[in-house]
């Protein structure tokens, strides 16, 4: 599993903060930048800035949830 991995935005040098399993079975690690922010908003009160969060998969490519299956 990959432990460090740069963040996409500013090239820092990250930890991994979590792992899991997408449904296909392939196994990834998440990590966050909080250099990097996004604004989200939530169900209540305005819209916050939290960590810049991404996915890399078990061999090393970035996951994007919104790119189109192979």
């Amino acid at each position: 599993m990959i432990d460090r991995y740069p963040c996409p935005r500013c090239g820092r040098l990250l930890n991994a903060s979590g792992e899991g399993r997408l449904s296909d079975g392939r196994t990834f690690r998440s990590f966050q930048c909080t250099e990097c922010t996004d604004l989200h908003e939530f169900d209540h009160g305005p819209p916050r800035e939290t960590p810049y969060t991404f996915v890399v998969l078990e061999d090393g490519t970035l996951f994007d949830p919104h790119a189109e299956p192979d």
